[in-house]
């Protein structure tokens, strides 16, 4: 509903705009051509922009949203005053139309390449963001399945292993991604296969060693990150 509504005020908006437009233009005492470009300039500034806002409310793009609104629609808003305000001095080209013509499309060309490039940096952010928040849910299942290995009948035994495997997974940085994170999950897969085959406590103690070094290098490693290093 509030969606709905959004969409009418800003068609509302648009068209009031719209007509005013055309009214100041024939309210004007004399008009000249170049005065007829300005108009046709200005109303496809103000088409653009509805339609901008339009598209904004009514599609869902694969992008970063509110990088998206703000950017486009901070973009459109100033296409649409340059434009405006340009077009008020449309007059200081009554002897030369064809420059002002092309001042404009310079304008819309430029407006044409910011659009292109807020979209393309969005869909970036965008799929960085679902990567990191995909990692996240990846490092979240491993805490997981490490805390239902406390609940396992056949890892009473190392109860306190698990226990410490279980809460350095609960408090690891889950804010970045390593290239040993796959390892983990893939240790976590062996020691819960050990357990249910109740493997020998030297296998297993060898799989918590593993493990525990990993979540170490896995530290080390992101303390490079956080300071820039490789």
């Amino acid at each position: 509903m509030k969606k709905n509504q959004a969409l009418f005020l800003n068609v509302g908006i648009g068209f009031v705009i719209f007509i005013a437009t055309i009214s100041a233009y024939f309210l004007m005492p004399e008009r000249t051509a170049v005065d007829d470009w300005g108009l046709g300039f200005t109303l496809l500034a103000e088409f653009m922009i509805i339609n901008g806002f339009f598209w904004l409310e009514s599609y869902q793009p694969k992008t970063n949203k509110v990088f998206m609104r703000s950017g486009l629609s901070g973009i459109l808003i100033l296409y649409f005053l340059f434009t405006a305000t340009f077009s008020l001095f449309a007059r200081q080209f009554n002897n030369s139309i064809k420059t002002f013509v092309f001042i404009q499309i310079l304008i819309i060309a430029a407006t044409i390449i910011l659009i292109i490039l807020f979209i393309t940096s969005s869909r970036r952010v965008n799929s960085v963001e679902r990567s990191t928040l995909q990692e996240m849910a990846n490092l979240k299942k491993c805490e997981e399945r490490a805390l239902a290995l406390l609940y396992n009948s056949n890892a009473r035994l190392y109860e306190k292993q698990i226990n410490k495997l279980y809460e350095s997974m609960r408090y690891r940085d889950k804010t970045f991604s390593t290239s040993l994170d796959d390892q983990i999950s893939e240790k976590l897969a062996n020691l819960e296969d050990a357990l249910k085959s109740s493997e020998k406590e030297e296998i297993l103690n060898t799989i918590f060693n593993e493990i525990d070094s990993l979540m170490m290098q896995r530290k080390h490693e992101i303390s490079n990150l956080e300071r820039g290093g490789f």
